[in-house]
Parts: C-alpha cells; sequence; structure tokens
C-alpha cells in the first residue's frame, strides 16, 4: 500500500483518482552550493522559444529525451505554442520562457485552441531514461493547463515505465485525474519511489534503483467527443536525492545587549549577543538525525544545544542570551554545527562560520568647561569678545570647536575664526572673537562641539554675548581682503597650517587634492563669519609624497594654491 500519503495530499478524484501535491522544495541561490548534497536537479524543461526541434534527443545516456505517441511525426498530434505558458519558473528559465507543450489535439489542425480528440483516442509523452540505480529519492514536478473544462469521463494519468513506449502491462501510475476542472495552470508532483501497479489495490511500486527510467503524461479521451480539448504541460522538474545530507551555517553577526543594532565599539564590561544564521537543504529525507549545535566565544562554550527533530529546507535565525564582555583584547565568536559528525553530509566543510572582534578598555568621554563669557551679558569692548574654555580628555583625542548661534537650540551655526578642530590644553584656551560684523544690540550665543573618537557632544555657553556698536576711531578687527595664504611650512611632512581671510560670511569649503585632482581630504565644509581662519592638514603616513592642491571655495570665490608633501 502507498504509505504517509494522506497527508500530503488533496482529495480531487471521482471515481478511483488520486492527485499527488508534494511540493519539490526549490533550493534557493544562497544554497545553490550545497545542492549536490540534497536535491541535484537532472533537468529543469523550461520549454524556451530557442529550444531544438521536437520531439528530440540530447546525446546518449544524458538522460533527456522526449518521446510521442501516435504517430511523432505528425505535426498536428502535438506541439509547442505561446498561447497559454505558465511564468512560474520564468525566474529561473527567462523571458525566453514563453512556450508550452501540449500534446491533446485532432491531427488536422495546429491550433490547440479549437483541437478535439476523436472519440476513444489515447496519446502520451514520455520522457527520459533516467538513471535511478544509487537514488534513495526522486520527484517529478510538472505543471498542466487544462484548456476547456473536461468531460467527466476523459482522463489524464501520469507516472513512470521501464521502457519509452509505455508497456501498458506494467506502467506504474503515480495519479489518476478525471472529470471537470477549471480552467488554469496547476501544478502537480509525483514521488517517483511510490507508485502502483493495480488501480484496485494501489500495490506500492518504486522507481528507484532501476538503471533506465522513462516519465510518462498519458491522455485518453472517451467515446463522446464531448469537451475532449487541449492540455498543456509546463515547468517540467526532474529532481533526485541520493539520501545524503547537508547542514548550513550562514552567518554569524556581532549584535549589541539588545539584539537589534551593530555595536561600533565594544568595551569591557559590555553586553553583546551572537546572531547566528543556519539551514538544512532540501531532500527526501523529511527530518534530520539528532545533532549538536555548538557556539563558542573564543574557546569556551557558550552554549551547545541538541538539535532534534530539524526538518529538511528549513532556515533558522539565532540570538543568543547576552554576553558580559570582561577582557581587553582580540576574541572571536565561532559557530559549529555538527561538530561531533552525528549527520553523513557529503559536503562537511561548511559548518562553521566564525567573527572576530576586538574589546577595548572602557573610553572616558571628554569633559568642557566655558569660562568665558562668564556673565548674564558681555559688551564687547573695541569690538572684540574674549572666548575661554577648559577641555579635558584622560586618552587625549579629543578637539574642539566653537560656533556662533542666535539662540540656544539644535547646535547650528557658523564658526568662529580660529577655534576650528582645537586641540586640549593643560591650561584655558582662549580666542580674541570680532563681533563687528554683527548688528549693534544684536546677542550671540556660543557653544562648543567637542569630541573623541568614539562619542561627540554639544555645550552652549551659559552666557550670551550682548554686541555694541563699535566706537569712533575702533579697530574693527575684519580683514580687507579675501585671501589664501601659502601653507607653512612647505614642504612638510606630515602636517601643514593653511591660513585663510574673509571679508564676508557664508558657506565655505577648504579640500585638498592630489595632482591628478582627486579629493583627499575635507578641512572645512561650514558656515564662517567673516575674520582670519586657520586649518590644519596632516597627510599621514601613507599619502605619497608629491604636489597637492588645497582649494577655498567662499561666497567672495574661489583660490586654489600647491603645496609639496616630502618625506
Amino acid at each position: 500500500m502507498k504509505n504517509n500519503r494522506a497527508f500530503l495530499r488533496i482529495e480531487m478524484l471521482i471515481a478511483v483518482c488520486v492527485i499527488a501535491l508534494l511540493a519539490i522544495p526549490i533550493i534557493s541561490g544562497s544554497r545553490s552550493s550545497t545542492a549536490e548534497a540534497c536535491w541535484s536537479y537532472l533537468r529543469i524543461e523550461c520549454f524556451e522559444q530557442n529550444a531544438p526541434l521536437w520531439p528530440w534527443c540530447m546525446p546518449s545516456g544524458s538522460g533527456r529525451c522526449w518521446r510521442f505517441n501516435p504517430n511523432p511525426a505528425n505535426p498536428n498530434a502535438w506541439g509547442i505554442q505561446d498561447q497559454y505558458y505558465s511564468v512560474r519558473m520564468q525566474s529561473l528559465c527567462g523571458d525566453g520562457d514563453i512556450h508550452s507543450l501540449w500534446c491533446m489535439g485532432e491531427p488536422g489542425t495546429d491550433d490547440p485552441r479549437f483541437d478535439v480528440y476523436p472519440a476513444g483516442l489515447n496519446t502520451y509523452v514520455t520522457y527520459g531514461p533516467l538513471n535511478l540505480t544509487n537514488q534513495q529519492y526522486a520527484q517529478v514536478q510538472f505543471s498542466l493547463f487544462f484548456r476547456n473544462n473536461l468531460d467527466i469521463q476523459d482522463t489524464i494519468c501520469w507516472g513512470a515505465d521501464s521502457v519509452f513506449t509505455l508497456a501498458t502491462t506494467h506502467i506504474w501510475v503515480d495519479s489518476v485525474f478525471s472529470g471537470q476542472t477549471e480552467e488554469g495552470w496547476r501544478t502537480f508532483t509525483m514521488d517517483l519511489s511510490d507508485l502502483y501497479r493495480n488501480v484496485a489495490t494501489r500495490d506500492s511500486v518504486s522507481a528507484l534503483g532501476r538503471p533506465a527510467v522513462y516519465v510518462y503524461w498519458w491522455f485518453r479521451a472517451d467515446a463522446d467527443q464531448f469537451r475532449d480539448v487541449g492540455a498543456f504541460i509546463d515547468d517540467v522538474i526532474i529532481a533526485v536525492d541520493d539520501g545524503t545530507l547537508d547542514l548550513r551555517a550562514d552567518g554569524i553577526e556581532v549584535r549589541d545587549a539588545s539584539g537589534d543594532s551593530y555595536p561600533t565599539r565594544i568595551e569591557t564590561g559590555d553586553y553583546i549577543r551572537a546572531r547566528l544564521l543556519w539551514s538544512t537543504c532540501s531532500g527526501g529525507t523529511p527530518y534530520y538525525p539528532d545533532f549538536h549545535a555548538t557556539l563558542y566565544l573564543d574557546d569556551d562554550i557558550v552554549f551547545d544545544s541538541v538539535m532534534t527533530g530539524v526538518p529538511q529546507d528549513a532556515t533558522f535565525n539565532w540570538l543568543s542570551d547576552s554576553i558580559l564582555v570582561t577582557e581587553t583584547g582580540d576574541h572571536s565568536f565561532n559557530f559549529v554545527l555538527d561538530p561531533i559528525g552525528e549527520v553523513a553530509e557529503v559536503l562537511e566543510n561548511n559548518n562553521t562560520e566564525s567573527i572576530p572582534f576586538t574589546a577595548y578598555p572602557p573610553n572616558t568621554p571628554p569633559t568642557f568647561e566655558w569660562i568665558a563669557p562668564s556673565t548674564d551679558t558681555l559688551e564687547t569692548t573695541s569690538g572684540i569678545a574674549l572666548l575661554s574654555w577648559i577641555l579635558s580628555d584622560p586618552d587625549g583625542e579629543a578637539h574642539v570647536t566653537i560656533h556662533i548661534d542666535a539662540d540656544t537650540l539644535e547646535c547650528v551655526g557658523p564658526i568662529v575664526p580660529r577655534t576650528i578642530n582645537r586641540p586640549e590644553t593643560e591650561t584655558p584656551d582662549t580666542v580674541n572673537w570680532s563681533t563687528t560684523s554683527f548688528p549693534g544690540g544684536a546677542i550671540r550665543y556660543l557653544y562648543a562641539e567637542y569630541s573623541d573618537e568614539f562619542t561627540q557632544f554639544c555645550e552652549y555657553s551659559p552666557f550670551p554675548v550682548l554686541i555694541r556698536p563699535a566706537a569712533a576711531g575702533e579697530n574693527p578687527n575684519i580683514p580687507t581682503s579675501f585671501s589664501l595664504n601659502q601653507n607653512y611650512p612647505n614642504p612638510f611632512n606630515p602636517e601643514t597650517s593653511i591660513e585663510f581671510s574673509l571679508t564676508r560670511g557664508g558657506h565655505t569649503t577648504l579640500k585638498v587634492f592630489d595632482i591628478t585632482g582627486r579629493e583627499v581630504a575635507t578641512l572645512i565644509d561650514n558656515e564662517l563669519t567673516p575674520g582670519n581662519y586657520e586649518s590644519n592638514f596632516n597627510a599621514g603616513i601613507n599619502r605619497p609624497s608629491g604636489v597637492y592642491l588645497y582649494r577655498l571655495d567662499a561666497p567672495e570665490g574661489s583660490i586654489t594654491k600647491k603645496m609639496i608633501l616630502m618625506k
């Protein structure tokens, strides 16, 4: 008797017909490298428009040959047509898959939309031979299109045989379909290990282990010639499995304690998690034998799970529990499927995934303190406001840039001249800020944008600056011309200073280019007020010696100069 069919089929028969609806698992692109360990596709038949003349055979032993009966020389008994075709496989077959195979029609016409069988006619198509000598599983998936409703007595069946001419005394049947159905494409699957020979007893027959097996589709019309109209075959997939299995570790990631994002920096005392991706291949085995799945942090086991009842064609996305990082230095997560070889696999070299990461000592962020302005309002003397602050960083990597704002919202505003990326100092840092470009009575707030390698902050001064008009004879301290000075020193290695002056405020950029015009650094890209500015360029240790260009773009125009890096 046929086994295990009850939960895998849909009853669609009138009298003695059963249609098996097992879906052949299609191995996705990410698993194509392991297809030989589970399902192997002997053929995906697309019936493309560029296919050779039908019926035809590939070279001997290729396992691909189509034959037709009755008389295959009669082009009206079968054909390739483009009126009805399935689009399910076009992702594999491409846009050329706009044909299907039709095999029901009356000799004398070549249009399957109007073909009608002579009463009582039998016709069939066979495909093969398939060598199933060493296969443990074999399936054939295909699509059928019924052009019009079938007569209740018309019959379509499919199965396999040991000869391509269909010896009717010993053909092996998978399903027999009779009766009316809605027009359209339907997909079916036959299991070549679970066929039958006797309709009444359903005796179980397997085509496995045989060196030559032919798949067939058999169409039989009854005696009344009613509704015996064309049917079409497309999307034929021949798949075999030699019984081997494959587990695949598909990836590993380091996540933060929430598991939702990637940490930009891992420090001792942090909690992290491992995200693990793995899968099983699609084949004839419903469930895998028990095996272990193990996650290591360096040489220590984080978890070791015994996997039971894992199904075929399954994808897993695991997130480990939180793990405390206790030691600085280089570490790695290592994920291993089946570490002690409980599952016999064809591919044993794709069961491991690793990812390195580095744990750093806890970073102490920089601190910033405003010293001046230190009163509620500061009326500038001679158009000059004194700004002063203290920037501290235990790691010695912090820098600060002072900006001007009309309020204390959002930290948006132009840069105070000579305050770009100023490093920390042991004593308060001081800058004289010229305010004469602002209207008398204006109030401006200062804010410090300071950061180290890992953190960034914004802090407004606690007191604003009240700007009064300059008295007669006072020096406004505003440059009289737009200029870009020659860098100093020049030649340089590896750092040099660039000074420039603005007589008008606005968006300003200062960039460095190599001699070919490729941009290598952006030193300034911000809103600037009128004043004198200075910026530093560090070429680093890997940049080659040679001539470089630096260009100033401001509302007043553009200036470009050359400088020489000499190592």
